[in-house]
């Protein structure tokens, strides 16, 4: 018998009991007293943090590659494509999921970054149909540099609320942080762009390993370092 059917399993004679073998009242989250209903229920909910931070981590990377020179930059097209549906529209809905959950943080958290990766494909769809923000391709410069800098300073306000979390979650908002402002300089000095390039990577790589460990934990119930 599982855990589940030991929570719900009723002494003979009790009215559980009656109602489970009553075929007019079948055994359904109704029949079952608040208590063992919530057990259930539980049991039943998946958790949406490993979906979201690895729709984070790919897209990112998949970026990273372009910042730090490891691709060609039309390989950007393609970031484009990842971008939208995981970086963007899978992350905002585990950011959905979590707010039924009750996590503040990784509701905003999740649905704001698929907002950034949805908004970072549209200005690079504008800018491959020729649009330049100004008289001068340096107005698209400035633009993006304001986008990432906007939410390297949202990156900086969660990083404040992660005392007290896995380190693994703290450092990839640490250097998540860092990542955007080095991006920022990038738009204006290649040097900086190639190392925000490189910053990015491992930030990818702490979201990756932070999800990779949350479904270890649910899988084999063993706790990963940093975690």
């Amino acid at each position: 018998m599982s855990a589940i059917q030991q929570d719900v399993a009723a002494p003979v004679g009790s009215n559980l009991d009656i109602e489970a073998q009553s075929p007019q009242k079948p055994l359904t989250l109704k029949t079952l007293s608040p208590q063992h209903a919530a057990i259930v229920a539980e049991k039943k909910q998946a958790n949406p943090a490993p979906l979201g931070l690895f729709a984070f981590a790919l897209t990112t990377m998949m970026l990273m590659y372009v910042e730090a020179e490891w691709a060609e930059p039309g390989f950007v097209e393609v970031v484009v494509c990842t971008a939208i549906f995981f970086g963007g529209a899978v992350q905002i809905m585990a950011g959905m999921w979590e707010m039924a959950r009750g996590s503040t943080f990784a509701a905003t958290a999740f649905s704001s970054y698929g907002g950034f990766w949805l908004g970072w494909a549209f200005l690079r769809v504008l800018k491959l149909a020729g649009f330049t923000f100004g008289p001068t391709t340096e107005g698209y410069e400035t633009a993006e540099a304001l986008y990432l800098g906007t939410w390297g300073l949202f990156s900086f306000l969660m990083s404040l609320l992660l005392f007290g979390k896995p380190w693994a979650l703290r450092l990839t908002f640490y250097i998540l942080t860092l990542a955007f402002f080095l991006l920022v300089i990038g738009e204006f000095h290649e040097h900086a762009k190639q190392a925000g390039g490189y910053v990015g990577l491992v930030c990818a790589a702490g979201a990756a390993y932070t999800a990779f460990s949350e479904m270890v934990e649910e899988t084999y119930h063993f706790k990963m370092p940093l975690m």
